[in-house]
């Protein structure tokens, strides 16, 4: 009988997981980017007087969402990825601190 071999002592295993995961990280912190774009602006824009400041702030960071989004190489190799988690994390925490400020 064959020993049971552990998935996690698997190089291959582990490297395909790891990228998996940073993948799914740096689409879903962009995703997030866009979907919070989008409530802001909604929300700003339905108020009488709406700030335009803000409102092209928040498209300038939405636009650059969008850019990493549809660059393919920023999702091709662990240090890109990696590099999309670490320039956008900060990006969507504003965003959702700005959320919570003004609703």
């Amino acid at each position: 009988m064959e020993p049971t071999r552990n998935l996690t002592s698997d190089p291959e295993f582990v490297s395909g997981m790891l990228f998996y995961e940073y993948c799914e990280l740096s689409h879903e912190i962009i995703n997030e980017i866009l979907c919070a774009c989008a409530r802001i602006t909604f929300k700003e824009n339905k108020k009488e007087s709406p700030d335009e400041d803000l409102i092209k702030g928040v498209q300038e960071k939405r636009n650059l969402a969008l850019q990493a989004f549809r660059a393919s190489e920023n999702f091709s190799n662990l240090e890109s990825m990696s590099d999309v988690i670490h320039k956008f994390t900060p990006i969507l925490n504003s965003l959702l601190n700005l959320e919570k400020m003004y609703w």
